[in-house]
């Protein structure tokens, strides 16, 4: 139990704003801490190899050069940036100096929705057996319409702030020390999908690989942490939702002789209700037909032939991941009328002929979803 309740009941809304996202990631680390693990990791400050630097494909640039237009263009409070291209080399962990930011592109099918825009993963190293694993937000698309507006997802990598559990200067977080790994987000697909849209102007195809960006980040960290201690995996919004179906390959293929208690799985902002009870079928046409998500690696061969046959849903994948996974301490923060997820959940209803979800309607689902949990 937390040694105080904090008062968020001043925050009613889920949003992206500087000051709301760190005051949310502030109040994880609150939360988190009272899971903070402990061990060394085996890499330490003033190695040789750990300080070594790849010349050929790590290249560093001013402290965050604009990248991206997005809404925290200085995200990281002036680190210094490094790139590294993994067409160029390995990008190995161990080359990369301590407190410094790299953004990784790995290539291969990897894509943004926006195709001028190259996917890139972020890290910050801290202790080589401890690693945060933190799923970026950004919206979702399940349209054209959608994708037009240029309202409902990113279609390029955030540079958003590293603070609350992902602050590594300070001392509080209980998570300062490990290396973080941010899973950039441009996909519109809730890091799930694998398919081609005509969603661009005239129909013009654009690309959503969720899937192959998410699996590309997982084989480069599995080939750096031979050995994790701790590993803590999060996401926020839509990150909530696609770390609600990798958690567990991300468990299994990290840390499989790890003793599951040294795991935990935060869920931050985005619970199960978004299709509530007797809209199921919603869920499995947005995951199989819009974002072409069915054969995710990620999906279990039981959950593959319930998406094609239309009866998957994230809760019950959830609930699937949890059971089989019952030393892995699994946590959610939610707001009780959260208007973003309102809005999406009307938005998406809006799909089979169903009216607006009113906050008192979300406030009984949410409810219901975390009894059920």
């Amino acid at each position: 139990s937390l040694p105080f309740r904090p008062d968020l009941s001043h925050l009613d809304t889920h949003c992206t704003p500087p000051s709301v996202m760190a005051l949310r990631r502030s109040v994880l680390a609150t939360i988190l801490a009272a899971a903070a693990f402990t061990g060394a990791g085996s890499c330490v400050e003033g190695d040789a190899g750990c300080l070594a630097a790849d010349e050929q494909s790590l290249v560093q640039i001013r402290p965050h050069s604009m990248l991206s237009d997005g809404p925290h263009p200085l995200g990281a409070e002036g680190a210094v940036t490094n790139i590294c291209k993994m067409e160029l080399g390995d990008c190995p962990l161990q080359r990369m100096l301590l407190g410094e930011i790299n953004h990784v592109f790995p290539g291969g099918g990897t894509a943004c929705l926006d195709p001028s825009k190259p996917y890139f993963f972020q890290v910050r190293r801290g202790s080589r057996g401890k690693l945060l694993y933190w799923f970026d937000d950004g919206g979702i698309c399940g349209n054209q319409a959608m994708f037009l507006s240029k309202q409902f997802c990113t279609t390029e990598p955030w540079l958003t702030e590293w603070s609350g559990v992902l602050n590594h200067s300070d001392a509080r977080n209980p998570y300062h020390d490990y290396t973080m790994v941010r899973v950039s987000y441009c996909s519109g697909d809730a890091h799930i999908g694998n398919v081609t849209q005509k969603w661009g102007p005239g129909g013009e195809e654009v690309q959503l690989r969720g899937a192959d960006n998410v699996e590309s980040v997982l084989q480069w960290a599995k080939a750096q942490f031979p050995v994790l201690t701790d590993l803590v995996l999060g996401g926020s919004s839509s990150g909530s939702i696609g770390l609600q179906m990798w958690s567990g390959r991300i468990i299994d293929t990290l840390v499989p002789g790890l003793p599951k208690r040294r795991a935990l799985v935060h869920l931050d902002s985005f619970a199960g209700v978004l299709f509530p009870v007797g809209l199921e079928a919603v869920a499995s046409q947005i995951v199989a037909q819009v974002w072409g998500g069915c054969n995710n690696v990620a999906l279990t061969e039981e959950a593959r032939v319930a998406c094609a046959n239309g009866q998957f849903t994230f809760e019950a994948y959830l609930l699937e991941t949890m059971r089989r996974l019952p030393d892995v301490d699994f946590s959610m923060i939610n707001t009780k009328a959260d208007w973003l997820q309102s809005l999406y959940s009307t938005v998406l209803n809006s799909l089979v002929g169903r009216g607006p979800v009113e906050p008192a309607e979300f406030y009984k689902e949410l409810t219901l979803f975390l009894k059920r949990m």
